[in-house]
């Protein structure tokens, strides 16, 4: 019994070690298609003939056409069970190898390849895009390429424009503006010049435009806005350039007219209304400016009653340019809103009359009536002068003093102006100015305060000397050369042409010859 079971063990043990040889053998089969399945392989690939002759039984077996069920996908690519695709790895995409064949490329090369060495695979969305600084643009081609900012920017708008990479858009470098359509970038002092003209520049204090010296700012002659001309464009050939103020003014003289041209001053000046003839529009008037008469005659534009209101009282007079009074300047009745032309001008002495002969003689015999009642009237209130008393300047003795307050006048020779008695110098005569007391008579002229005889000129001279005084009594005057009764005949009847004059003269001195 002992024999048959060690039998059986050894027999058992030789089987083992058979079927251990078998599947050695039969381990390498189909191990990478998924194992033996009948007479081929499990995923339909033939037994190979290593295999074979442990399957007796599959001996002239012929397996059935065997079918991948996975493709074989390119370098940088693996198969998409999902798709059931190839799909290139991250990085890649799918082109057209050196060779012409489809294969899996880097993204970045293929990007370069397209738009340049400036550009880049972005794996996120897939597409290519241009690396920083770079913006899209166009080559010489004008296919797109990955370009420059700057480069971009000055194609489109000129050298001075620049990229601005924060807000991705294009902008003017410094000392550069956008003109006026934006159309491009421009200099500064282009810029100005294009907008207000050739004498227009940049002024960078003030980030403005302003005007080159000696032009000024003004409103275009046409269209609209502001263009920079010269003084004398602007405002006429009598207009300069102030560098002080940098504005244009007139010259001296002149003036802004309405139509901003310089012009001549206008002179106004301030005339007395001495006399008035309405009948033929003539006046005598004295200026305030040089104090001498004129004889005018005006034009009917001045209507008498209004002439007549301003009678003794001030008028305007236009001068014109100058201030001497000429034809056609104009007379200006301010208060009445009127004017006039003058038409003639004649200068006349301070003592010239609009009356006729008559009239002067009429008004004359009336003066010399009552000089004649102021005589007697004087001859018999006549005060009782001492003799004693000396003939000197009357602001130097009280007594004098009173009796020039009564009697308002000063000794003979003397002449009295501003409340002082002047002496007057022989061969002149007292006048009726605001500058001179007294004048030279005629055929005498002025000569180190005193008068003298112009030579070639002969004229008899009436020499007047004091006689002796007398007690209580008033003093006579001795003429010579001439007889008395030449004088008395004068008193009585005094030539015509001089019978004002003669009247003052001996009015004066009777007065006079009091206090001698």
């Amino acid at each position: 019994m002992k024999k048959i079971i060690i039998i059986s063990l050894i027999l058992l043990v030789f089987l083992l070690l058979g079927s251990i040889k078998i599947v050695d053998a039969r381990s390498g089969c189909c191990s990478w298609h998924g194992g033996v399945c009948g007479c081929s392989c499990c995923d339909g690939s033939p037994l190979s003939s290593t295999c074979l002759p442990y399957y007796p039984g599959c001996s002239g077996y012929s397996s059935p056409s065997y079918t991948k069920s996975t493709p074989d996908c390119p370098s940088m690519s693996s198969y998409d069970s999902l798709s059931g695709s190839c799909k290139c790895y991250s990085g890649y995409i799918v082109d057209t190898d050196y060779s012409g064949n489809q294969s899996c490329v880097s993204g970045s090369l293929y990007c370069s390849r397209l738009y340049g060495y400036n550009s880049s695979y972005d794996s996120l969305s897939g597409n290519c895009k241009c690396m920083s600084g770079y913006v899209w643009g166009t080559d010489i081609l004008g296919k797109s390429h990955c370009v420059t900012g700057d480069s971009k920017c000055q194609d489109k708008y000129g050298y001075g424009s620049k990229y601005d990479s924060l807000s991705d858009s294009c902008k003017c470098k410094y000392g550069y503006l956008w003109a006026t359509d934006m159309s491009k970038c421009i200099d500064d002092d282009q810029y100005c010049r294009d907008k207000h003209g050739l004498h227009s520049s940049y002024d960078s204090l003030s980030d403005s435009c302003e005007c080159d010296s000696r032009y000024e700012m003004t409103r275009k002659s046409y269209g609209s806005g502001l263009e920079c001309v010269s003084c004398t464009s602007k405002y006429g050939i009598n207009s300069e350039y102030d560098y002080l103020s940098d504005k244009c003014r007139c010259r001296s003289g002149y003036t802004l007219d309405d139509n901003s041209t310089c012009v001549k001053k206008q002179n106004n000046v301030y005339f007395l209304l001495k006399e008035l003839k309405t009948d033929t529009n003539q006046a005598i008037i004295k200026s305030e400016y040089d104090y001498n008469s004129y004889l005018i005659e005006y034009g009917y534009s001045c209507y008498d009653s209004t002439m007549k209101r301003y009678l003794n009282n001030k008028i305007v007079v236009n001068l014109g340019t100058d201030f001497d009074l000429d034809r056609w300047d104009k007379i200006v009745l301010y208060n009445d809103s009127g004017n006039c032309d003058i038409k003639n001008v004649k200068k006349v002495s301070s003592s010239f009359t609009l009356e006729d002969d008559e009239e002067k003689e009429e008004n004359f015999d009336k003066l010399y009536s009552e000089y004649l009642e102021q005589i007697n009237t004087i001859n018999n209130t006549a005060p009782n002068i001492p003799n004693n008393l000396e003939n000197k300047d009357v602001k130097n003795n009280e007594t004098e003093k009173t009796i020039i307050n009564e009697i308002k006048t000063c000794n003979e020779g003397y002449s009295l102006f501003n409340n002082q008695c002047i002496k007057i110098p022989e061969n002149a005569h007292v006048v009726d100015s605001p500058t001179d007391v007294w004048l030279c008579d005629e055929g005498y002229e002025e000569k180190n305060n005193s008068c003298v005889l112009i030579k070639n000129i002969e004229e008899s001279v009436i020499k007047v000397t004091p006689i002796e005084k007398k007690d209580d009594t008033v003093d006579n005057l001795i003429v010579e050369n001439n007889d008395q009764d030449d004088i008395n005949n004068e008193l009585a009847n005094p030539p015509r042409g001089n019978k004002i004059k003669f009247f003052f003269k001996n009015f004066f001195n009777k007065i006079s010859s009091w206090f001698k």
